[in-house]
């Protein structure tokens, strides 16, 4: 008779673990056959033989019990070795156990504890590793039940040791999870060098399913790789990198040296960025905070609806340069907003404003190969270029399309800025907008293939502002009339006086010689003065 033993399955190893919560593996712990028990075997005495005295059974050696793995692996315990022959009923329990514990182990480390390994040439499958995990204790109890049995019938026993009843694997979903994508070849923003491509795999997971199933326990399956190549290698981005101008903007630079020195300093932040394919610009990341301290000055800005000087003013040309020639290079825009009045160095509908903490202009290089952006100031112009491979013939232009307009009104201010009797322009108007640009696609023919709307842009009417001298203004801004200029009084003519009457000559006898004139009072005298 053979008894059978369903062996019960330890932890799986760390990928066995994983394997087996993710694919549904079955982890089964069995038992002894229910028809073997040791605590119901044991030694009848109907054989003949007497106490003290070896039954002829184990005498001729026929008691045995021999333990069978499911790879195909055994060791036998004969009745002898177990103790019977000495006399006595009882098992060698030291034995039975250590001969358990060394071809247990043996078996365990035959069969793999990871579902698979994966060596140069695919993954490899053991049918049944990380499944079948035999126990000493177990193995130990149902020799015992076997021997006691041989010895009762005389005849030797097996105890075969099988795997679960049922072992499931999913093997084309496993092997699913282990493909590997192919690498192109790219760029090295950094070390400014190509990192080379590499290769992956993929694998027939139908076929490696069938075999598995088909395959014995313990035997080995391979699924072999397959490989995938990538589309682009160093060599081939080697000969194509930056070879070609997408696209180009030049806009004329006005104000006065402030902002030129702003639009110059943000120029050379962005010339030469590189982006590889899915990498993302950010004008406020690349650009970084514009500060005094970085060497930005105060420049004509609009902030809350009107033009005022602020630290890097006009650093939006710069934005709006580049997002005219992302638009001409057909990459994806990600995040652009239009400024609150028109600007006149672009058209209607080309304009990205940027403020730190506000606004970001953001664009995707959406293309298969790294692109380049060149960005420099040459006197009073800023020209902005975007390198890359072209891989068709097609050229990019734009419209807009004027959907509404309205007008602007004229606003008188004083301000103390302006002297008396003068006026300062402070803002020369212009009408609000909102128009929707579209992109042009030409094939190379010179052929319209595609008008495609890009995006929608509303622009404020913006005030023509005068200023005033202060007190020029009544409190509705209107000007006050000028005051009547103050006439001078004629003047008076002075009175020219009588002259004096000259006295008349007193007779030479009425002068009394003893009486002299006595001369002025003395403070009536100047010093000076000549008498």
């Amino acid at each position: 008779m053979k008894t059978k033993i369903k062996a019960p399955i330890i932890a799986l190893s760390a990928l066995g673990v994983l394997a087996a919560a993710f694919f549904g593996v079955w982890i089964y712990t069995g038992g002894l056959d229910p028809n073997v028990d040791a605590a119901e075997i044991a030694p009848s005495g109907d054989n003949g033989a007497q106490p003290g005295q070896a039954p002829d059974a184990v005498a001729a050696g026929r008691v045995a019990a021999t333990v069978v793995f499911p790879d195909g692996s055994s060791f036998t315990v004969t009745g002898s070795e177990a103790g019977f022959f000495g006399g006595g009923d009882s098992i060698d329990e030291e034995l039975i156990r250590a001969l358990a514990e060394e071809h247990g182990e043996k078996f365990n480390a035959a069969i793999p504890r990871g579902i698979y390994t994966i060596d140069e040439d695919g993954v490899n499958f053991v049918k049944g590793a990380g499944l079948a995990r035999v126990d000493t204790e177990d193995i130990c109890a149902a020799v015992a039940a076997a021997l006691y049995k041989s010895l009762d019938s005389g005849a030797p026993e097996t105890v075969n040791i099988v795997p679960p009843d049922e072992v499931i694997v999913d093997i084309p979903r496993l092997l699913n999870s282990l493909e590997a994508a192919p690498v192109d070849a790219a760029y090295d923003i950094l070390a400014q060098s190509i990192i080379p491509e590499k290769a992956g795999h993929t694998f027939d997971a139908e076929l490696a399913r069938s075999a598995y199933d088909a395959a014995s326990f313990g035997e080995t399956v391979k699924a072999p790789f397959i490989n995938v190549f990538p589309e682009l290698t160093a060599q081939a981005l080697e000969d194509t990198l930056f070879r070609d101008v997408l696209a180009e903007t030049i806009t004329k630079i006005g104000g006065y040296d402030n902002r030129h020195n702003n639009i110059t300093l943000v120029s050379a932040e962005m010339n030469g960025c590189v982006l590889n394919p899915g990498d993302v610009f950010s004008f406020n990341e690349v650009v970084g905070q514009r500060t005094a301290a970085r060497g930005f000055k105060a420049a004509g800005a609009y902030v809350g609806g009107r033009v005022v000087d602020e630290i890097g003013g006009g650093i939006c040309q710069a934005s709006s340069t580049l997002y005219n020639t992302v638009l001409h290079s057909n990459l994806k825009v990600v995040d652009r907003s239009n400024h609150y009045f028109i600007i006149t160095y672009l058209p209607l509908g080309h304009d990205a404003t940027v403020s730190w903490g506000g606004p970001d202009f953001k664009f995707e290089n959406d293309t298969p190969y790294p692109i380049k952006i060149e960005a420099f100031v040459d006197k009073l112009t800023l020209t902005m270029r975007i390198y890359g491979t072209k891989t068709d013939d097609l050229r990019y232009e734009t419209e807009y399309v004027q959907l509404d307009t309205s007008g602007y009104r004229e606003i008188h201010e004083e301000s103390a800025r302006v002297q008396p009797g003068g006026t300062k322009v402070e803002s020369p108007g212009h009408p609000g907008y909102v128009v929707e640009t579209y992109m042009l696609v030409y094939d190379g023919l010179g052929e319209l293939t595609e008008r495609r709307f890009v995006s929608k842009s509303s622009y404020h009417p913006q005030n023509r502002v005068i200023l005033y001298p202060i007190g020029s203004l009544d409190a509705n801004g209107n000007l006050l009339p000028a005051p009547e200029p103050e006439l001078e009084p004629e003047p008076v003519p002075e009175e020219t006086p009588a002259p004096s009457p000259e006295p008349e000559p007193v007779p030479a006898e009425a002068v009394v010689p003893d009486e002299v004139p006595a001369p002025p009072p003395e403070e009536n005298v100047a010093v000076g003065d000549v008498l």
